[in-house]
């Protein structure tokens, strides 16, 4: 998939939306965008619920070397962070959409 999904641009595209109030109000650090959207992109591909993606990632270390997590000592919980990447990629999902079309070619 590194070859295939052009991260770099959509983490780009993503990263100017993804600070929240939370962060600026010193709540828990916040996992980086492409770890948030690597995770975001199994689920979709794998077709897993959020708390099956969670499971998963404490139990599959390729899904955690993908998301960037190999040596996290926390990793990404439901429900949370994960609506708040989802709150992201549903005001961006046209962006991201067009994005993607231009990178097939």
């Amino acid at each position: 998939m590194e070859l295939v999904v052009p991260w770099a641009k959509l983490v780009a595209l993503i990263a100017p939306h993804a600070r929240g109030a939370r962060q600026a109000l010193g709540g828990r650090p916040r996992f980086a965008v492409e770890t948030m959207l690597r995770i975001h992109c199994l689920q979709l591909w794998w077709n897993l619920s959020d708390p099956v993606m969670e499971e998963e990632l404490q139990e599959r270390q390729q899904y955690r070397q993908f998301a960037g997590l190999a040596g996290a000592t926390r990793l990404p919980g439901y429900p949370a962070t994960r609506l708040t990447m989802l709150f992201v990629l549903g005001n961006l999902r046209m962006m991201l959409h067009t994005l993607l079309q231009e990178a097939q070619g």
